[in-house]
């Protein structure tokens, strides 16, 4: 107890800022319910109609109604002062779980608010059992990030994958989907996304070979790869896929950078386009015929 008295810092070091009633709207949207899409707040001041900002997303939204909660009853009201808590807001359709919602005449010392959701570190595959599925099941998956924003959403090569903080999260997500939704879904196995540096400086250009046979002939292409980290500010080009480090080719490849599962697509479109081009020149000879690199 001597060390957290000593290292913590005190509660009393930390500066509070005094509400006012007058100051500008501030809200925090602690719980969004799919349903009808009501959300909780903690109020400053909010009244019915107004236009707030949501300072996370940086979207602006219309306050359509104010309800108080009591148990399972309602109560209607126009307007609510600061230190308000449980308040309902009606008609937000772009907020989350988590979002602060201000005034749009926003102060010199407003801050930039960004997302504080933790990064996912699991992710499976939800499979409709049918086509007719497709539409609740993705209505579903978007409802629930709103709700939940740790749940990720991404369609990745004709199949949707859920990113989750867990096994057990991904296991919660099913059940919600399954229970709340009564979407008709397979989940797939889950997946952990391993990520692996080429540590500090840079790896020693290694060449490589690509070798195949064509009309009865032997047909080598080589290639210099060069693979290290990008730079602090540096961005993947066009023909890159987002991964973590790229693979610089000489020409007559497209572009400087390429993916591994690129580079071996290009090859293989080169070595069709090398054998449609000897076969027109065997069937079209002796006209000439040439093909652009």
């Amino acid at each position: 107890m001597d060390y957290v008295g000593a290292l913590l810092p005190s509660p009393v070091d930390v500066i509070e800022k005094v509400p006012s009633a007058k100051a500008p709207l501030r809200v925090l949207a602690w719980k969004v319910f799919w349903d009808k899409w009501m959300t909780f707040v903690r109020v400053s001041s909010v009244t019915r109609k107004s236009v707030i900002m949501n300072a996370t997303r940086n979207h602006k939204e219309r306050v359509s109604k104010l309800l108080l909660l009591y148990a399972n009853q309602t109560e209607e009201v126009e307007t609510r002062s600061f230190g308000s808590v449980g308040v309902q807001i009606l008609g937000l359709l772009h907020i989350r779980t988590g979002d602060t919602l201000m005034s749009t005449k926003r102060s010199e010392d407003d801050n930039n608010f960004r997302d504080i959701v933790p990064p996912p570190v699991m992710s499976a595959s939800v499979l409709p059992q049918s086509h007719s599925d497709l539409g609740p099941v993705q209505e579903a998956l978007n409802s629930l990030s709103r709700t939940d924003p740790s749940v990720r959403i991404e369609l990745q090569e004709g199949q949707i994958l859920v990113h989750g903080l867990g096994a057990l999260h991904l296991e919660i997500v099913e059940s919600r989907l399954r229970d709340e939704w009564n979407v008709n879904i397979e989940f797939g196995k889950r997946m952990v996304s391993y990520r692996e540096g080429s540590g500090p400086g840079n790896i020693d250009p290694k060449p490589g070979s690509w070798k195949t046979e064509m009309f009865g002939k032997p047909f080598t292409i080589d290639v210099d790869l060069d693979v290290r980290a990008f730079k602090e500010g540096e961005k993947e080009t066009p023909c890159g896929m987002g991964t973590s480090s790229s693979v610089r080719v000489e020409d007559p490849f497209p572009c400087q950078t390429l993916s591994p599962t690129r580079m071996i697509l290009w090859l293989a479109s080169l070595e069709a386009s090398l054998t449609l081009y000897r076969a027109l020149r065997i069937q079209l000879s002796p006209y000439q015929t040439s093909i652009s690199k």
